[in-house]
């Protein structure tokens, strides 16, 4: 069974789920698999804990996406500089709501990695210094 070291378990209440050295357990079983379209045959595996079934790409950035040939990066750049959505879907011969799908997507990872390093910056008093504060 071919996995990647850092799968979890994508169930939050799983106690696999932040396990430390879960990669040598053998938490996983298979459980089918499915064709599609743009990725072949995916294979899909269940918790052994949990019961909850998952592929390799459950919770990455592409998953529920139909094509990961289209990168959100380079959409959102080329948006930013001026180009029409229609004409940024000419260029990947896809619809203009793939598109708005890949922008909304980016923004919304955007705001959550920009919220996590607010967080992690307010949490570490060492890092007080960095903050400048007006009175």
């Amino acid at each position: 069974m071919e996995m990647e070291e850092t799968l979890r378990c994508p169930n939050p209440k799983c106690m696999l789920h932040d396990a430390e050295d879960i990669e040598f357990l053998h938490w996983y079983s298979p459980h089918g698999s499915y064709i599609s379209r743009h990725h072949g045959l995916v294979r899909r595996y269940r918790c052994k804990a949990c019961g909850t079934t998952f592929s390799k790409r459950t919770g990455t950035d592409s998953f529920r996406l139909q094509r990961d040939d289209i990168d959100p990066h380079k959409v959102f750049s080329q948006w930013c500089l001026g180009r029409s959505i229609r004409d940024i879907a000419r260029s990947y011969r896809c619809s203009p709501s793939m598109i708005r799908t890949r922008i909304r997507k980016f923004e919304e990872t955007e705001d959550e990695k920009r919220h996590q390093r607010l967080n992690t910056s307010s949490a570490n008093p060492g890092n007080a210094s960095k903050w400048i504060t007006f009175s």
